[in-house]
């Protein structure tokens, strides 16, 4: 399975490719709430590493059904440095 996540200033999106299939995807819109939790401003190219990690995060806890429950080799891709290091960090 790979999960493949990226964001820009104000949404962001990732989509499930299992084998060499996407067969799942998501979509989402920063809220006013999202980045005042996360204290980012929305639509800033200066939040954009955040948005890339929530990104990630939303994408593994949406499909965690799909990668937790068996045996996988899970890889996540995104074009952010910072967001995958962030990632590496993440307690699921």
């Amino acid at each position: 399975m790979t999960i493949v996540a990226d964001a820009y200033p104000s949404a962001f999106g990732a989509f499930l490719i299992v084998g060499h299939t996407i067969i799942e995807y998501l979509h989402a819109e920063v809220t006013e709430l999202d980045a005042q939790i996360l204290g980012c401003e929305l639509g800033s190219h200066k939040s954009q590493q955040t948005f890339e990690a929530l990104a990630i995060l939303v994408a593994l806890r949406v499909w965690r059904s799909r990668w937790a429950t068996q045996r996988t080799c899970l890889r996540v891709r995104s074009d952010s440095v910072s967001a995958l290091s962030m990632m590496i960090n993440m307690n699921y």
